[in-house]
């Protein structure tokens, strides 16, 4: 699985702090990443293209109904990729993909009103309480498989937390959870799947992981027979310091 795109970005971000300017014997000039708000603005861009993708993987893993369950300090791994990169501090954040027959609707249900997640999701001024919005929805449709972060193989295909799985049996409604299924599939599609606008950030980020990987292992920072693994590992900052 290939979901490494926005993580990097973000650890080398801080990573390259030091690449204000090219060292001796780097190759290649220094990298300039965007700045904290340019990267949030640019995964947003990217959002949009991928939320259009999705009906069409509910439809080929026969999912009718998929629902992301964000619990108050514990984000669950797939929020970064299928809401607003924020901070999420609602006591249960509820992302929903609903295939309607005609097309998909997305819909945010939390505890409080966030700009951004109303630009990506249907989500009210207002929001209703969970325990109204839930059983509405499955009333309305009726999915016959409701996809779940549950019995898949790695880590983010099996993140739904146990509270959150019996609040969706008992919020949703009488013989909801019979139509519990994994999603694993579905999400392994989704975050293995790279859009065209990612092209040149991930050349970006390449071209940056090779100038770090140079400047580790080179004499600027290694001294033969004292410098440890360790100094390596953690020296970007006491040890390579600033190149300005």
């Amino acid at each position: 699985m290939r979901a490494w795109l926005t993580p990097l970005l973000a650890l080398l971000s801080v990573s390259a702090s030091a690449f204000a300017a090219p060292s001796p014997g780097a190759s290649g000039p220094a990298i300039h990443l965007p700045t904290w708000s340019q990267q949030i603005a640019l995964r947003e861009s990217w959002l949009v293209q991928r939320h259009a993708m999705i009906l069409d993987m509910m439809r080929r893993h026969h999912i009718d109904m998929w629902i992301v369950v964000n619990e108050e300090f514990h984000d669950d791994p797939l929020t970064q990729f299928i809401a607003p990169p924020r901070p999420y501090t609602g006591n249960r954040d509820i992302f929903l993909f609903i295939d309607t027959g005609t097309s998909l609707r997305k819909i945010a249900v939390t505890g409080y009103a966030e700009e951004n997640v109303q630009r990506f999701f249907e989500s009210e001024d207002d929001p209703k309480p969970a325990d109204q919005v839930l059983p509405a929805l499955y009333t309305q449709y009726h999915p016959q498989h409701i996809g779940l972060s549950m019995n898949g193989k790695r880590g983010v295909e099996r993140s739904l937390t146990h509270d959150s799985y019996l609040y969706l049996a008992k919020t949703l409604g009488p013989g909801a959870e019979a139509h519990f299924v994994p999603a694993a599939g579905l999400i392994e599609e989704y975050l293995d799947t790279r859009i065209p606008d990612e092209f040149s950030t991930y050349k970006t980020l390449i071209e940056l992981t090779d100038q770090l990987t140079r400047r580790a292992f080179s004499n600027e920072v290694v001294t033969p027979g004292k410098t440890t693994v360790g100094d390596v590992r953690d020296g970007s900052t006491t040890r390579w310091g600033s190149t300005t």
